[in-house]
């Protein structure tokens, strides 16, 4: 490594016997943070390598000047840095074969609160990363978001952090966002306090799935709704959307009501989802078929001790509970999502017809 204080000439010297031998360039942050912009500047001219800096800093701001002088990603030596070099070798190596390719996005919405849409977001993208697929859970409800107590996380970092400025979100000052659970998957936290609450505009949200859709294989989006400006721009870029209510009067007139909205807006693939059927219900299946006007895909029996057991040891009910009638609905939920994805990879690849 060469520190950020090291000349210009010393690093031009080098790189004239080096260059050709280099897959990436570490360079270590200098306490005078314009030496070190000028010195990313200096090696950017150079070559075209990618530079890793090492530094202590962790403000977003901060991380974000470095980029724009040229360092191609960013590591704060004060976290488990190791693991998160071999992290970004690896995505490095795998970036060429992304090219022009984008993870499948996948948006679960209540008609109501309480019907559970939370808790089939958490368990299908635990699923999906303990496949060995890359996973972002994007918890986008703004006023409080629960996913982190549903996988017993407590993010330093959450959607209050992201930049407002669009330009400046790309797939380095994302990952500083992100926070690693065990099974695999990245969470992007939503604020945990009230004093935290802001706007994002539709365009940082728009510009956000997308990259985090570049970089993974799957983005699973926990909507606060349907209806708010940044709610919509995430949803004009999901692929496919997950509805869930519950067999009662009131959710079903709502259900009713989101699906004549989501036909409006000509927003198509819904897979509507009734959870927390309980037994005995004085709705049937059918009778509530004919008030939505469609079929049920997925009908998920009450559960409420499994349920609430996992969340309140901050665990997914897969995971704790994978015999649960909750965990088997995950799991095919979750299946049909891994066959969506290899579909539309499928169908990406197929050649032209000759004429």
């Amino acid at each position: 490594m060469k520190s950020a204080s090291a000349s210009l000439q010393e690093a031009r010297q080098e790189f004239l016997l080096m260059q050709d031998a280099m897959d990436l360039i570490c360079v270590i942050a200098d306490s005078d943070t314009n030496s070190t912009r000028s010195t990313l500047q200096g090696l950017r001219l150079l070559t075209d390598r990618p530079i890793i800096l090492f530094g202590v800093v962790s403000q977003p701001a901060d991380i974000m000047r470095f980029i724009r002088a040229g360092a191609s990603d960013y590591i704060n030596v004060a976290s488990d840095f190791a693991a998160e070099l071999d992290e970004i070798i690896s995505h490095m190596r795998g970036q060429t074969a992304r090219i022009d390719q984008r993870g499948l996005t996948t948006a679960f919405c209540a008609a109501s609160g309480g019907v559970g849409a939370t808790t089939l977001a958490v368990n299908c993208a635990t699923l999906l990363a303990g496949s060995g697929a890359r996973v972002c859970l994007v918890d986008l409800n703004l006023c409080g978001g629960d996913a982190a107590l549903h996988l017993g996380l407590q993010p330093e970092t959450n959607l209050m952090h992201c930049s407002t400025n669009p330009d400046d979100i790309h797939a380095i000052t994302v990952n500083k966002l992100l926070t690693r659970h065990e099974s695999g998957l990245n969470l992007l936290a939503a604020p945990q306090f009230l004093d935290e609450q802001s706007v994002l505009s539709p365009e940082v949200v728009h510009r956000l799935i997308g990259v985090l859709s570049a970089t993974h294989d799957y983005v699973l989006i926990d909507m606060e709704d349907v209806f708010h400006r940044e709610q919509l721009a995430a949803m004009s870029l999901t692929d496919r959307m997950f509805l869930t209510f519950r067999i009662e009067f009131p959710s079903l007139v709502r259900t009713r009501r989101t699906l004549d909205y989501f036909a409006a807006n000509q927003l198509d693939n819904i897979t509507l989802c009734a959870n927390r059927m309980p037994t005995g219900s004085g709705i049937s299946k059918e009778r509530a078929e004919s008030v939505l006007r469609r079929s049920i895909d997925y009908l998920i029996p009450e559960e409420t001790r499994q349920a609430t057991d996992a969340i309140n040891v901050g665990v997914p009910v897969v995971l704790e509970y994978p015999r649960a009638k909750l965990a088997k609905t995950c799991v095919q939920i979750s299946e049909e999502l891994q066959r969506s994805l290899k579909q539309r990879a499928e169908n990406s690849h197929v050649s032209e017809p000759v004429t």
